[in-house]
């Protein structure tokens, strides 16, 4: 069965409408240019119990149907958080950049990492940009999350992909990782750095952006979630009905 996605192409040509069918997504992590900016990351999850990956970077395959671009979804636990990340598509044989959200059940996270965001959706931003047409200037651009319940919300993260592996070095590091396709449709999410109080929310309002400073262009998304137990269970601390 198809997982098709519909977003927008916004290129020096103007804006063009594009339905794709993923076939694959991988979360990277620790991606930093500054391995002290991804230790700093690591503490604010030990905080909620959570010991990072062994393996750095993490390549995470997770399955391509949990990717959405949608603005509410369910979930299962009330410590839940986004991310802000920005992310790397290969579709129809071209490379694009985007903005995501790797949004994750906290709870889950502190037995098994890739559970804890398979469990939960990848959250794409639906509008894209040609990856060559920001390479010269990768490092100018802007990545930000807000936090918060309804419009009421408060800035979570803030950074510059300057923070980031750019995305030749990411992809020969993650290429010697996964098998070599042809004709199929992926693509990455980067990692995320610490939040701006160093300490995870999980407030059910999250919002991104990316800024091009340099061609004067924005993406931006914010979605909201809802967590099933408050709606399901007398006793949310329970798993009986």
């Amino acid at each position: 069965m198809a997982n098709l996605i519909n977003l927008t192409v916004e290129s020096n040509k103007g804006s063009q409408a594009l339905t794709v069918d993923i076939h694959r997504m991988f979360n990277v992590g620790g991606t930093m240019r500054d391995p002290k900016v991804f230790e700093r990351h690591l503490f604010e999850m030990e905080k909620e119990g959570i010991i990072g990956p062994k393996t750095v970077p993490p390549v995470m395959p997770l399955g391509e149907w949990t990717l959405t671009t949608r603005d509410n979804f369910t979930v299962h636990s009330d410590k839940c958080s986004g991310e802000v990340e920005y992310v790397l598509l290969h579709l129809n044989n071209e490379w694009f950049i985007g903005a995501g959200s790797d949004h994750t059940d906290r709870d889950l996270e502190k037995s098994n990492i890739v559970w804890s965001k398979q469990v939960t959706p990848n959250v794409l931003a639906p509008t894209i940009w040609p990856l060559s047409e920001i390479k010269d200037h990768f490092d100018d651009i802007i990545l930000e999350s807000d936090v918060g319940k309804g419009t009421a919300t408060r800035p979570y993260q803030r950074t510059t992909l300057a923070t980031f592996w750019d995305p030749d070095e990411m992809l020969s590091k993650v290429s010697k990782r996964i098998p070599k396709w042809e004709g199929l449709n992926y693509l990455f999410f980067s990692g995320t750095v610490p939040t701006v109080s160093e300490t995870l929310d999980f407030d059910t309002t999250f919002s991104i952006r990316m800024v091009d400073p340099v061609l004067n262009r924005t993406i931006e998304h914010s979605y909201t979630t809802t967590v099933l137990y408050n709606e399901a269970f007398v006793d949310p601390q329970t798993t009986e009905l």
